[in-house]
């Protein structure tokens, strides 16, 4: 009952968020991430309420993607099942391939993440360069958005990030 009452109440801030113009609604739920509910509890608890959300703005001219945190893996198919657009991020560290949620949902929803924090943060731009390229060849060539695996470590170096960039600006993936 409080999950449904949360999601009549962010239904209401949406409609005022939508005569501010916004182009996207970030769904994020740390509080129930991955790794700290099981998916029986995820499927029982979360999903409706994110489907209700999602249920009622669908007709609106609004993309929706949800981010959670940890080991989505198991829960997947339950969060394309929410009629999201985006599902993000797609964590390395959290079990979550680029490959495996490509093809387990990469048909129904488009796919963000993959790229390894500890890459992006401890790695050279070389490092950084062949894992963004392994990414785009593994979510590509259509419905696959090259970001980090979760948020941008602080300690990134630009020259890490500005690698990142490169291979989803120039097409340095299809090379």
């Amino acid at each position: 009952a409080v999950l449904d009452m949360q999601a009549e109440t962010m239904i209401q801030r949406g409609e005022q968020l939508l005569t501010a113009d916004v182009d996207v609604f970030y769904i994020g739920d740390p509080a129930s991430s991955a790794s700290l509910i099981s998916p029986k509890h995820f499927e029982k608890f979360c999903v409706p309420a994110y489907t209700k959300f999602v249920d009622h703005f669908k007709d609106r001219d609004i993309l929706m993607y949800m981010h959670i945190c940890g080991n989505s893996k198991p829960i997947l198919d339950m969060m394309a099942d929410t009629g999201v657009n985006i599902i993000e991020p797609l964590d390395p560290l959290g079990g979550v391939s680029v490959a495996d949620a490509k093809q387990r949902v990469g048909h129904r929803v488009a796919l963000m993440g993959g790229v390894n924090t500890v890459t992006l943060s401890q790695g050279t731009p070389e490092d950084v360069r062949a894992e963004a390229i392994q990414k785009c060849r593994e979510g590509g060539p259509y419905g696959y958005i090259l970001a980090a695996g979760d948020m941008v470590p602080a300690d990134t170096s630009l020259a890490n990030l500005q690698a990142m960039v490169d291979v989803a600006t120039k097409s340095q993936w299809r090379e």
